[in-house]
């Protein structure tokens, strides 16, 4: 049976489909080809100079045939594969096109092809990533591709993506080839790529330059400005309180006026469909999302847009959490303790951002010293161990982990929870090199040790409530 017009095949790879952030911090989407696609691949080939026209194809090239076009986009998705890039506001406009085409049981020929509007995002390296996962989920092992010497910025590609690269020059074209298995290198780059990319798309929620209020909902902060419906200033982050059902046209209408990001107030206990549908429109109006179910968020500058106004900011801890309850017990004990911080984010729901996101960014903060995370449940062990790890590196990382993480997932959280048991988790944080408090109070308590003590971290695991 033929694939219906506009529909995927039927055996279309959509786990290769994800929501990417490239280097400037902006949204992208990456998936497979679809045939529907021609047009669009045209128009990238139209709008092309004709330098990258000839990197690409080594010959001046007006436009593509319909061969070339049904070339790039039927395709088998395993000996021959092909990837575009998409706006994530204008799904139907491909800025990059990656492809792969085998050239025997183990090889594969490689190239790209990207929008020079879209140059100096990261978009080919994002491409090498995912067409190398693919190849090797299909069981390929190596890449070559054919680049013209002075194709300076694909050299580069291949060069700064970490594997072991050997190149041969013959009959003016350089020949690059490498193995897939992922090395040591080719791990730091990735780690360091994705830490920047979501640092910086973090910008908008813990350093925004402009702060407004959408919604009539009582969670609201006083005295900060509505917004009018006009354009947006860079950086703007909106905090959203207003009846579920108003939230998509809300996000809709303040990605097309530039928003960076918003924070969802409006408690939200639902899931399911009418989740994803939020998260896409999310997602279409290049919006990083906080919420729902939020709390909200003290920013790096010490303003308070949470519902604890006693919360204070100017110091140095960065504290993370989930659930109403945590949030208010740290606030409250943080509070109590007259102890200022430099960012706390309460992700409430975690529809978009979670605790991985602000790990992110704090690697790079140059005012936070000390990280605390409470956690109610962990979607991604694997990322988390890896984030927390790099994070560790440079500050102690304290973290307390809820009583039925790895069991159950907090009412109306979005995400999925590992399944692991609590002894895995525990160890996992030990070989990340982070402090694990045994309750919420010694996470305020180890938080505090480390920057008034400075201490070592062999101090600060002697005064968890087990080496007492």
């Amino acid at each position: 049976m033929a694939p219906q017009p506009g529909r995927p095949a039927p055996d279309y790879p959509s786990h290769w489909e994800a929501d990417i952030i490239g280097r400037d911090g902006e949204m992208f989407h990456i998936r497979p080809v679809r045939p529907t696609d021609a047009p669009a691949i045209q128009d990238l080939h139209l709008a092309q100079s004709e330098s990258s026209r000839i990197f690409r194809f080594f010959a001046p090239r007006a436009e593509l045939s319909e061969k070339e076009l049904e070339q790039f986009t039927s395709v088998d998705h395993a000996t021959r594969v092909a990837l575009v890039v998409t706006d994530s506001s204008r799904e139907e406009a491909v800025l990059a096109l990656g492809t792969y085409d085998a050239v025997d049981a183990t090889t594969a020929e490689v190239a790209f092809y990207v929008a020079d509007t879209a140059h100096g995002r990261g978009l080919g390296s994002i491409l090498l990533d995912h067409l190398a996962a693919a190849a090797w989920e299909r069981g390929l092992h190596r890449f070559e591709a054919d680049v013209l010497p002075t194709n300076h910025r694909m050299l580069a590609v291949f060069r700064d993506a970490g594997y072991t690269i050997s190149s041969q020059f013959d009959d003016g074209v350089i020949t690059v080839s490498f193995d897939l298995a992922p090395t040591e290198e080719s791990r730091r780059v990735l780690a360091a790529r994705e830490q920047h990319s979501e640092a910086l798309s973090m910008a908008g929620v813990l350093a925004p330059a402009h702060v407004v209020t959408v919604g009539s909902g009582p969670s609201l902060p006083r005295g900060l400005p509505a917004w009018d419906g006009e354009p947006l200033p860079p950086l703007t982050l909106a905090l959203l309180d207003d009846d579920a059902p108003t939230l998509r046209r809300h996000l809709a209408s303040l990605g097309a006026a530039g928003a960076h990001a918003a924070v969802i107030l409006t408690r939200v206990d639902e899931a399911g469909a009418w989740y994803r549908e939020l998260l896409r429109t999310a997602r279409d109006s290049d919006v990083r999302l906080v919420g729902p179910s939020s709390l909200g968020v003290l920013t790096s500058d010490g303003t308070n847009l949470t519902c604890e106004p006693a919360l204070a900011g100017g110091g140095v801890i960065s504290v993370v959490t989930h659930r109403r309850r945590s949030f208010t017990e740290l606030a409250d004990r943080f509070g109590a303790a007259g102890v200022a911080l430099r960012t706390f984010i309460a992700t409430g729901n975690r529809l978009d951002v979670s605790g991985n996101d602000a790990m992110q960014w704090w690697i790079t903060d140059p005012g936070t010293a000390v990280a605390a995370v409470a956690l109610d449940s962990i979607g991604n062990p694997r990322k988390f161990a890896r984030v927390s790890r790099h994070l560790a590196q440079r500050m102690p990382v304290v973290c307390h982990i809820g009583s039925t993480t790895g069991q159950l997932a907090p009412p109306g959280h979005a995400v999925r929870t590992s399944e692991l048991p609590r002894g895995v988790l525990s160890g996992m944080l030990r070989q990340s090199g982070v402090i694990e408090a045994a309750s919420r109070r010694d996470l305020v308590d180890l938080a505090r040790l480390a920057v008034h003590g400075r201490p070592t971290r062999v101090s600060l695991v002697a005064t968890t409530p087990s080496a007492r």
